[in-house]
């Protein structure tokens, strides 16, 4: 199971790497959607710890890295980036048995991304 939470880990480098180089709002999408994945599929792969979900410390380094820093995007496709990590970020704590939706990744993550959106419009 390593070797394919290493191969998730080490995809989405290629298409950040190109939309870095040639400006490539495409390639910025799809390099976060496959961060997305990659989160979704080590949190299910229970990888590196078992008994372990971590899925709202890493949504909210997501959320800073991934749509507050990237000053370039526009305010729509930053709004459209913060749903995408909720939506998967909901359902991987659903689907955890580690995890307790209302207590961990609804007011953490949820909280992160109503500040974010709060930032982000005023």
């Amino acid at each position: 199971i390593a070797c394919s939470v290493y191969a998730s880990m080490v995809f989405p480098i290629f298409p950040l790497v190109a939309s870095v180089f040639f400006s490539s709002l495409w390639g910025s999408r799809l390099g976060m959607a496959a961060l997305l994945f990659f989160n979704y599929y080590y949190n299910i792969a229970e990888w590196p710890f078992e008994a372990e979900c971590t899925i709202t410390t890493s949504f909210q380094n997501g959320v800073l890295l991934a749509v507050l820093a990237n000053i370039s995007l526009s305010f729509y496709e930053k709004m459209v980036r913060l749903v995408a990590f909720f939506i998967v970020g909901s359902y991987i704590s659903l689907k955890s048995p580690y995890s307790v939706y209302e207590e961990d990744t609804l007011p953490i993550l949820g909280g992160t991304i109503l500040l974010a959106s709060f930032v982000l419009y005023v």
